[in-house]
């Protein structure tokens, strides 16, 4: 599989979650602040990338005994 067909299977997947948690679609009538909401899951995405480097480099040093 191609990595765009990759890209938009993972992005369904993940329309699909919500709709089971949330409900079938996003109603734009909602009164939250979508792109507050955005930078908030942004920034939440920053932590995990930033735990997962520490968790590599981490791997790395063992892996050279420092």
């Amino acid at each position: 599989m191609r990595i765009n067909e990759q890209i938009i299977k993972k992005i369904k997947e993940r329309m699909d979650k919500g709709a089971r948690k949330y409900g079938d679609t996003i109603d734009v009538s909602d009164k939250r602040d979508f792109i507050e909401e955005a930078i908030e899951e942004a920034l939440d995405g920053c932590v995990y990338l930033a735990a997962k480097l520490i968790q590599i480099q981490n791997e790395q040093r063992s892996k050279n005994g420092r």
